[in-house]
């Protein structure tokens, strides 16, 4: 298959406007079924204003007792609102720390003359109006040396809030590439400023830092920034941290070990410091932190032994497991909390709570203070969009950071209508008239694409049941997103490996996105549900790993940033169809599947690539449709990649990707001068490096165990062709 030129547009046929509409899927058998909603709810805190790529929401009163709210985004600017505000008034910008930085740089000047500044975190003084500093820790992404910086800068008392000083104090600075923590709270009994600094690794701590305390990495450190100091230095060390004087030991230490302690806090009663910290391989940790000890990152992950070839190291060879800890298969990557001191979800009364960034759920669990006992971790709600933190509003209550804008806070559940159990055999959800042929059942159609994801070798079919209601496409961006599938209907996939199917996927709309698995038994004839927290089991005949999502893993790919269906696009489906002769679009629009929501030139004519088929497009048309359909739905603005600066949409400019000779935030190829994508050198090109290894590191993060060794090729004959 060839492109169709874009000039060929006019040349299709627009299908007569009075197609019979369609006979939609009966979905009664899976309407009202499935996992009960969970019990709580975000509802917008600030009216419906988004704040791009918030990262944090912090609680003040100025001069006068006024209340007020900072909201920090990762790009370094910082908004200030009033505690009534609606969303009808733009936020008052404080300042922007990036441009702050670029006009007062920290460090020697990077070696690609390339310097973007990330905001981590912040708080203000503690004696704030009173001393009205502002203090902040960036992650600089420069070359040769990334690091992180701790600043404070001047600003007023009087609201809205505003810069005095433009020039900002740097109070310290570390080396880190990734794994940055860099959350800041003050000790609510000594006073001190808290705040964590991650390993700055790569994924599996290569070089050991979580156990090496001769520098700052991996810790959680207190200094005293009000004591006057001596002559070169912004802060004294307090002489009650725990390895003051002890020889190759940074005292500005007060717990090590750890990976990346993302957002932490004081329990309000017992004073005592728990942090949230994102596991490698198989957990996500919260810590209850103790003065000097040691979590053991990373000869331990949690309480798992992780590399038991190296021994605890630093003055505490004790190893202190944590507090709370899940599985990957519940959660991919921890944010901590807070424990709730509310009046509005009296229910939460004393719970710790906290969530997970990549799959957007909010968790609950008890702590009896008496007894020193953390009860059983549950659901409570779902962020609207990646979960970045939860902070305390002026009236304890709780207001959820999203990265894509959106800041929550929660209510109660309105009372719905009972769900059934979801259907326990694929038979019996009224997809398939014959589910062992998979004969579609009246409203359901198979459907073919141009670009297939990586699958570990398996082949597809695909199925998308529509409503009553037909297809339509979004928006002016008709070409990427998804058609819109209504309320009722689903998509469906098996995955079959030695032509036998092995798993059934299905993503079902019912006003909420739930996905579901089932497994095929060995003859073919059926398929069962699997449990909530997945499966891991060996298929084929090669007896190769095969893992059923969880249904939290669901929805790490299948979420709003992909718009749930990540190849369900009209690029991807412009081509001939299961009957070998139509093509699909003129098809469902004849027979009234998709709508006429918008005239064909919009949808035609620009048909995906196969990465696989030389015949179809470019070796860069091939690889950017490769990245697209196999990354992009992380890989995105205020998506779940969000900590890596670049974006792998397909119809972004090469420029706009943010990919060529960008620093990686955490290279594992073991090369300085190693770069995201480096021009015609595929062997200083960290992107092929993730693509080509499984493991630590690997991309995609999760749903493959085999490398795709065409795919691999094909991008390194991709950036061979780079000009450079």
């Amino acid at each position: 298959m060839r492109l169709v030129p874009a000039i060929a547009l006019w040349l299709f046929v627009v299908p007569s406007l009075e197609a019979e509409p369609s006979p939609g899927w009966d979905d009664s058998a899976v309407r009202n079924a499935g996992t009960p909603p969970l019990p709580y709810e975000g509802v917008p805190a600030f009216g419906d204003h988004l704040f791009n790529g918030s990262h944090l929401t912090l609680s003040h009163q100025g001069e006068g007792g006024g209340r007020w709210h900072l909201i920090f985004s990762r790009q370094g600017e910082i908004w200030s609102i009033p505690n009534s505000f609606s969303g009808e008034s733009e936020p008052h910008l404080v300042c922007d720390v990036r441009k702050i930085l670029e006009a007062n740089p920290i460090g020697d000047k990077p070696a690609n003359g390339r310097r973007v500044t990330n905001l981590l975190g912040g708080v203000l003084d503690r004696d704030y109006p009173r001393r009205p500093w502002l203090y902040l820790v960036c992650n600089q992404i420069i070359s040769p040396t990334p690091g992180c910086c701790l600043i404070r800068c001047k600003v007023s008392t009087t609201m809205p809030m505003t810069l005095v000083d433009p020039v900002p104090e740097v109070i310290l600075t570390w080396e880190s590439n990734g794994h940055n923590g860099s959350d800041l709270h003050w000790g609510p009994d000594d006073g001190y400023l808290y705040f964590s600094a991650g390993d700055g690794s790569a994924p599996g701590d290569p070089d050991n830092i979580g156990q090496q305390v001769s520098q700052i990495r991996g810790s959680i450190l207190r200094i005293d920034v009000h004591t006057e100091p001596a002559a070169d230095k912004k802060y004294i060390i307090p002489d009650s941290n725990p390895f003051v004087g002890i020889d190759n030991v940074k005292p500005e230490i007060w717990s090590y070990g750890l990976r990346n302690p993302w957002r932490m806090s004081f329990h309000p009663e017992t004073k005592e410091l728990w942090v949230g910290d994102n596991g490698d391989e198989s957990v996500e940790m919260v810590h209850r932190i103790k003065k000097g000890s040691n979590a053991g990152w990373s000869t331990f992950e949690g309480s798992l032994s992780y590399r038991p070839s190296n021994p605890l190291g630093g003055p505490t060879k004790e190893h202190t497991p944590p507090k709370i800890e899940h599985p990957h298969p519940e959660m991919r990557s921890v944010i901590g909390g807070i424990f709730y001191r509310g009046k509005a979800l009296p229910d939460l009364q004393g719970h710790y709570i906290y969530g997970c960034y990549m799959t957007k759920e909010i968790w609950a669990a008890p702590y009896d203070i008496e007894t020193d006992v953390v009860g059983t971790p549950f659901r409570i709600a779902r962020s609207t969009g990646p979960l970045v933190a939860i902070r305390e509003d002026h009236n304890r209550e709780m207001l959820v950071t999203s990265l894509d804008g959106h800041i929550e806070r929660l209510r109660k559940r309105p009372a719905e209508v009972e769900k059934s159990p979801w259907p326990e055999k694929l038979s019996e959800t009224g997809l398939f008239t014959d589910v062992a042929n998979h004969t579609p059942a009246p409203g359901v159609y198979e459907y073919l694409i141009n670009a297939e994801g990586w699958a570990d070798g398996a082949t597809r079919r695909r199925f998308v049941a529509v409503p009553a209601v037909p297809l339509r496409a979004q928006g002016a961006a008709r070409y990427y997103k998804s058609l819109f599938l209504e309320v009722g209907g689903a998509y469906v996939q098996t995955l079959f490996i030695d032509q036998k199917p092995v798993e059934t996927q299905m993503l079902y709309n019912s006003g909420i996105w739930q996905g579901y698995t089932y497994r095929w038994n060995d003859d073919g004839s059926d398929a069962y549900l699997v449990a909530p927290e997945g499966l891991d089991i060996t298929v084929g005949s090669a007896e190769q790993k095969w893992r059923y999502p969880s249904r939290a893993e669901c929805v790490v790919c299948h979420n709003q940033s992909s718009m749930y269906a990540i190849a369900f696009t009209p690029n991807q489906l412009d081509r001939t169809g299961t009957d070998g002769q139509t093509n699909q679009l003129d098809d469902w629009l004849k027979k009234g599947i998709l709508g006429q929501s918008a005239p064909l030139r919009q949808l035609r004519g620009n048909p995906a690539p196969n990465p696989y088929d030389p015949e179809s497009g470019t070796v860069e048309q091939r690889a950017r449709y490769y990245l697209a359909v196999n990354c992009a739905h992380c890989h995105r603005e205020a998506g779940l990649g969000g900590r890596a600066a670049f974006r792998l949409a397909n119809h972004l400019s090469l420029e706009d990707t943010g990919l060529i000779n960008t620093p990686p935030m955490i290279p594992m190829l073991g090369k300085p001068q190693a770069k995201i994508i480096s021009p015609g050198q595929p062997e200083l090109s960290e992107l092929l490096g993730r693509v080509n290894r499984r493991g630590p590191g690997q991309m995609p993060l999760i749903g493959t165990h085999k490398i795709d060794q065409k795919g691999v090729q094909l991008l390194r004959e991709w950036i061979l062709s780079l000009p450079h």
